[in-house]
């Protein structure tokens, strides 16, 4: 084949590769220079690890806690620095007042005051002296059944201080102001376990003041004069100085016909009625106490209907609701 044939081979082959939409190579220095490398395809991004689950949200803490026990009576007294606890309740397993004393991070009570030796007061409290440091216990001296004896007893042993309170006994502890209004020594200087020689304390903080009754009652027979007539222990109370203007009162005796008597209510004028009662068959609350409170514009909480019962007190304004969950 001569230098045409080949000439012509070779134009014929191009042309056909045209047609066939093949693409001509760049033949100037562009194109022959080097091409950039492409760029990787971007990795995909990291799958986030679980976090760390978020801290529970801080507790609101009361500075008070009427602790729903049943047919007893346990107060809590709260403040930044430490705990008070007024009773302990009927159960053996103090369940319910553990329970609240959990919820609010309590670790010590730097006072335990039983204000009756009553089995709705103190028999929630050999289990919360082993579960708890408690240093100090008050009473009112009154002999008790064999139990609580026993427990006093063992409680000096253990160097817990004892120490019994009565009208004029006053303290101040974890920034609470501490007076007992009750009982009030006789001459011979006997306390007896009897419902008049509870001790009934006032408790001040934070512009927060309440009444703490226990078992003790006004006077007068039954309805519909149970609570009016002058007399009883809670008349003497009413006669005390510097009472005015406690804005929450314990109700005592369960909310008894003869508890927050007339008396009482017109002399403290508390805006809060906080009855502690459970299950029982007397009837209690009665209609005469709670007739008297309503007409007085209290509000009444109780726990049998309510659970715990708590105050929280800012700037100066307290409020009371029951414990939620």
């Amino acid at each position: 084949m001569d230098k045409t044939q080949i000439f012509l081979l070779i134009s014929v082959l191009f042309i056909f590769s045209i047609m066939q939409g093949c693409i001509i190579p760049d033949m100037t220095d562009a194109g022959n220079s080097p091409k950039p490398a492409q760029a990787a395809a971007p990795e995909p991004a990291p799958v986030p690890e679980a976090g760390t689950p978020a801290a529970p949200a801080a507790v609101e803490k009361p500075i008070m806690a009427f602790i729903s026990v049943g047919m007893g009576e346990s107060t809590l007294l709260l403040s930044d620095n430490g705990s008070i606890l007024v009773d302990a309740g009927p159960d053996p397993d103090a369940a319910s007042v553990i329970g609240v004393l959990s919820k609010y991070g309590v670790k010590k009570i730097d006072m335990l005051v039983i204000t009756r030796p009553a089995p709705g007061h103190y028999a929630g409290a050999p289990t919360i002296i082993k579960g708890f440091s408690v240093p100090w216990i008050v009473e009112n001296g009154a002999s008790g059944p064999d139990d609580y004896n026993s427990m006093i007893v063992d409680a000096t042993k253990n160097r817990i201080m004892v120490e019994d309170a009565y009208l004029g006994w006053a303290q101040t502890v974890d920034g609470w102001e501490l007076k007992a209004l009750n009982p009030q020594r006789t001459s011979d200087g006997i306390i007896t376990n009897i419902s008049k020689d509870s001790i009934v304390l006032m408790a001040k903080k934070d512009g927060a003041c309440a009444i703490l009754m226990s078992d003790t009652e006004g006077s007068g027979s039954g309805a519909p004069d149970a609570g009016t007539a002058f007399g009883g222990t809670e008349s003497k109370i009413a006669a005390l100085p510097g009472i005015e203007g406690c804005q929450i009162l314990r109700v005592g005796a369960y909310g008894s016909g003869n508890s927050a008597s007339s008396q009482l209510l017109n002399i403290i004028k508390p805006k809060y009625g906080i009855i502690s009662v459970g299950i029982n068959t007397q009837g209690l609350p009665q209609d005469a106490a709670l007739i008297r409170m309503n007409m007085s514009n209290m509000t009444v909480f109780r726990t049998d209907k309510q659970g715990t019962i708590l105050v929280f007190a800012q700037n100066g304004t307290i409020s009371v609701n029951p414990m939620a969950g």
